[in-house]
């Protein structure tokens, strides 16, 4: 569970860096990201990673109210 909780920090730090596209373009000529990776493919991880996110935070809120 450490492993994925720390995996998942290391996405949400990238997901925050990479929040424009030339930021984006950057790391991949830094090869910080690899060239398959589409802008379009980023958003679309980043909105799920935030979905999910948002979903983990509200449920953990209602489990330590009850």
């Amino acid at each position: 569970m450490r492993l994925r909780r720390r995996a998942l920090g290391f996405l949400y730090s990238y997901t925050a860096l990479l929040s424009h596209e030339s930021d984006f373009l950057i790391a991949q000529d830094k090869h910080l990201l690899p060239l398959e990776v589409t802008w379009c493919g980023w958003r679309i991880l980043v909105e799920q990673l935030d979905t999910k996110k948002k979903a983990l935070r509200y449920s953990s809120d209602s489990i330590s109210k009850q």
